[in-house]
């Protein structure tokens, strides 16, 4: 799957995918006119959604065994969506952080102890072996 995290203003994500136990590089995070998507789960679903979301002209259907989240920073707030295309309001942990994915638990564990980001990323991939790979970032003011 993926770690992705989010802490005061800075979203951040390893680049690893994993199909057939071959492990390569893609990339997660993308930079849109008005927000930043963060992608988790089957790399190719997530992929049609960005698109759609990035053009917004055509309607897109995904099938109830799509199996992915996309993490939308936008405006300073952070959000939530999935097949259903339905955008949910996050509510941070402490105010400042938040982490999805398979390794989000050691990304949450990482930011409650104090780690960015990009550290709390760092962290899980140590552990968890669906993350890895360079770390992508995005941010409030990038």
């Amino acid at each position: 799957m993926t770690t992705i995290a989010y802490r005061d203003g800075v979203l951040a994500s390893d680049s690893q995918a994993t199909e057939c136990g071959l492990k390569s590089s893609v990339q997660k995070i993308f930079r849109l006119k008005d927000c930043d998507i963060a992608i988790t789960g089957e790399i190719y679903t997530a992929m049609k959604f960005v698109q759609w979301y990035r053009n917004r002209k055509e309607d897109v259907t995904f099938e109830s065994d799509d199996d992915f989240e996309c993490i939308i920073l936008a405006d300073g707030k952070l959000y939530s969506v999935d097949r259903n295309k339905i955008l949910i309001e996050l509510r941070l942990f402490e105010g400042s952080y938040f982490a999805f994915g398979s390794g989000r638990d050691y990304a949450l564990g990482a930011m409650k102890m104090g780690a960015t980001a990009v550290e709390a990323v760092k962290i899980a991939a140590e552990f968890d072996s669906s993350t890895g790979g360079d770390i992508q970032t995005a941010s409030n003011s990038s």
